[in-house]
């Protein structure tokens, strides 16, 4: 009972000591805390670091409560500390005394007891109130000039702020692209081929990651630059895939009774390649011995050099074609030496055909929707990094070639914008064209004038189904002449009889008349030079001149 009484009269000791300890521990705690963000602040000063202001003011209070919590979890005060602080008033140790005896019933262990008792009655009646200890004061005032310091320091502007500023716009700005990434997956064709859709899906899921894993965006363009080159790399492959069929079908076209068959092709009308080999059908029927020979012998040539933009469907037309040949010079011979001709397994042949070229125009058009999807995903990862290139190279930084001016990114977000004058469809696929010129022009009596010029400009054009590679077999050449009279032989006006006409110079094209790519390329080329001879543009714009020529020049 006794026992019981002492340990009741320590309690409100030990409360008072416990708060009094979680108090001064907190406050050290603090000051540990504000020192904490003061060096923090000062490596924010020559780092960039994100949020050290809000860091080092949490830090504080993060202090205060992790000494508090450290008092109260594991340094809790004991009965005995404050029998301690009892027995320190009087100068003896009669409450302790009394504890260590606290379970002994002999009568000189109540008698301490009773003793014990009396003396922590007479402490709790004058226990001292919540006045502030030597040590509590001095460590307030060590916490309260920390805190102070750090929040001056906080609060003046750091010379990196800037650097974080930017960081934190281009990380902002690397999940936007991601959002934005995962829309242009999103607008992939349907109408692709499962293959074909997964090409474009690998590309842009390997952007993803490598935009997930940038820290800036200097190396979110790198990854950028990756997938736009590897989707600019597909697209020409596919574009010489196309070219190659379409020189093929060009080659069907001049010939007489291939020509409707080469022009679908071209076209990729299906409707239009049955049309054309029932009339090659009907017509070979009434072909001679001689002719029959001779386009068996020409279906042989054609078929070395037939293209299908699959490999394996490519081998199997030059195959049927040449089963084809074979089955007409037997059909040519028969008939030359006047033997019955069952014309069915030369029409079976020509079935055979048939379906081989429908199985290349579907390809055709497969290709085509895969070039055009292939160059439409790379100019729209262009589009998405050239305002922030644009926005690194005004603050002087180092860009990935592809970002420079007249770079890849550049040149696709070009081509997939709106179309140049004498183009077709925007979007549609480009191909680059030039044009140069010169006119000089006489006339007796009415004066003379004479003026040259060259230009170089991206029109848009090429198959059916959005694939721009254009034709580059056979070209459409102008209108244009150039004069070579004697200009000084103009006498005025013409008055009935006055007068002497010069003619004109012959002109190196004539109206209306088709020419090979190559020769005309060649001129065009070389009147694009002596005009820049005579007018010199700026470096940068020779630079495109001579991309550009690069880019339009002949096809091995």
């Amino acid at each position: 009972m006794d026992g019981r009484r002492l340990l009741e009269l320590l309690k409100p000791v030990r409360l008072r000591l416990q708060w009094l300890r979680t108090i001064e521990t907190g406050l050290l705690g603090a000051v540990v805390g504000a020192a904490a963000g003061l060096l923090l602040t000062a490596a924010a000063w020559m780092l960039p670091v994100a949020y050290y202001r809000v860091t080092a003011a949490a830090l504080v209070p993060a202090g205060m409560m992790a000494g508090a919590l450290y008092v109260l979890l594991l340094r809790r005060v004991t009965p005995e500390t404050a029998a301690g602080t009892v027995d320190a008033s009087g100068g003896d140790d009669t409450v302790r005394t009394a504890l260590e005896y606290l379970r002994e019933d002999t009568p000189i262990a109540r008698m301490q007891r009773e003793g014990a008792i009396r003396y922590a009655e007479a402490y709790a009646a004058q226990m001292p109130k919540w006045e502030l200890s030597p040590l509590l004061r001095k460590r307030l005032w060590i916490a309260a000039a920390s805190v102070a310091v750090m929040v001056i320091a906080v609060a003046l502007p750091s010379p990196m702020d800037h650097v974080v500023a930017q960081r934190q716009e281009e990380a902002q700005w690397i999940d936007e692209q991601q959002q934005k990434v995962e829309e242009l997956k999103a607008d992939i064709p349907e109408e692709l081929t499962p293959e074909g859709k997964k090409t474009l899906e690998d590309s842009l899921n390997r952007l993803e990651e490598g935009l997930e894993q940038s820290k800036t965006a200097t190396e979110a363009l790198d990854e950028m630059e990756k997938a736009m080159k590897e989707l600019d790399g597909e697209a020409k492959e596919l574009e010489k895939k196309q070219v190659k069929a379409e020189q093929w079908a060009e080659r069907l076209k001049q010939e007489p009774m291939l020509k409707d068959v080469g022009e679908s092709l071209r076209q990729m009308d299906e409707n239009a390649l049955q049309k054309g080999m029932e009339q090659l059908r009907s017509q070979m029927l009434k072909l001679t011995p001689e002719q029959k020979q001779a386009l068996a012998e020409l279906l042989e040539k054609l078929a070395a050099s037939a293209s299908n933009p699959d490999a394996e469907k490519e081998k199997q037309l030059r195959e049927t074609m040449e089963r084809a040949a074979a089955e007409l010079k037997a059909n040519a011979k028969a008939s030359a030496e006047g033997a019955a001709v069952d014309p069915k397994q030369l029409e079976e042949q020509l079935k055979q055909l048939e379906q081989q070229l429908s199985e290349a125009l579907k390809q055709l058009q497969q290709n085509a929707a895969q070039h055009a999807a292939s160059a439409q995903q790379a100019a729209g990862i262009a589009q998405l990094g050239l305002p922030m290139a644009g926005q690194l190279a005004g603050q002087g930084a180092a860009l990935p070639s592809a970002w420079l001016p007249g770079g890849l990114a550049n040149a696709l977000a070009a081509a997939s914008g709106a179309a140049s004058p004498g183009g077709t469809q925007p979007g549609a696929g480009t191909q680059p064209g030039a044009g140069a010129g010169a006119g000089a022009g006489t006339g007796a009596g009415t004066g003379a004038g004479a003026g040259a010029g060259a230009g170089a400009g991206a029109g848009t054009g090429g198959l059916q189904g959005g694939f721009g590679s254009g034709h580059r077999n056979l070209v459409a050449t102008p209108r244009v002449f150039e004069g070579s009279g004697n200009i000084q032989s103009d006498q005025g006006p013409i008055t009935g009889g006055g007068g002497e006409l010069q003619k004109g110079g012959t002109s190196p094209m004539i109206d209306g008349t088709s020419r090979p790519y190559e020769e005309v390329f060649s001129e065009y080329e070389r009147e694009a030079k002596s005009a820049l001879d005579r007018h010199p543009l700026p470096q940068n714009m020779q630079n495109l001149v001579r991309d550009y020529f690069t880019e339009i020049q002949p096809n091995p």
